[in-house]
């Protein structure tokens, strides 16, 4: 069996981001990605604080914009836990 090595992903690394409170749009999702240096394929951790009023409609839409879709994706209370498609949001379509 030949394996190439440009077909490496890091699945090793978990991305952490927590937003302890308050509004939190795709763009501070995306910031926060890049502020901490997450790469395509490592696991996305998404937080959200007691205090925060979202639902698991909207972990669920942050996951549309952020997860890859052929692995595994989680949503458990105020956590959203799925493998990073891209650093960038998918662009939605009207």
């Amino acid at each position: 069996m030949i394996l190439t090595p440009f077909v490496y992903a890091d699945m090793d690394t978990v991305c952490l981001i927590y937003f302890p409170e308050g509004w939190v749009s795709y763009l501070q999702v995306e910031s926060k990605i890049r502020e901490r240096k997450c790469e395509r394929n490592s696991v996305l951790e998404l937080k959200l604080g007691k205090e925060s009023e979202y639902t698991k409609e909207t972990l669920l839409m942050l996951s549309n914009k952020f997860c890859r879709f052929d692995r595994n994706r989680g949503i458990e209370k105020k956590t959203l836990s799925c493998i990073l498609y891209s650093t960038r949001a998918r662009n939605e379509t009207r």
